[in-house]
């Protein structure tokens, strides 16, 4: 969660204060002290959400099943590309060949 119960807290004491301060002269003591506790209580509370719904906004999961676009995969040098054609087995190195003769085809024939 983004930030600390320093800013739940801090958030219900100000509501704690200005409802006291600007409630004092019309409230009872007891029924005032009752009721700044409730607006702390109930801003605590506010707060924790804004910062659980805040903290979800910011930390978006990354979807898991995205697939690799040719764009993305690279082939920085001819070494590599030694490297990943010599790890192919044979039959899938056929396959690769198949697919590249039908592409070089379908080229000549557009």
């Amino acid at each position: 969660m983004s930030g600390h119960w320093f800013w739940n807290f801090s958030f219900g004491l100000l509501g704690f204060l200005l409802y006291f301060f600007l409630s004092i002269e019309k409230k009872q003591p007891l029924q005032l002290i009752i009721q700044s506790l409730l607006v702390f209580i109930i801003l605590f509370f506010i707060m924790y959400i804004i910062r659980y719904l805040w903290s979800i906004g910011i930390n978006k999961p990354e979807k898991p099943n995205e697939e690799v676009t040719e764009e993305e995969v690279k082939i920085d040098s001819e070494k590599e590309l030694v490297t990943l054609t010599k790890q192919l087995e044979k039959e899938d190195m056929e396959k690769v060949v198949s697919f590249i003769r039908n592409q070089i085809q379908k080229d000549r024939n557009a």
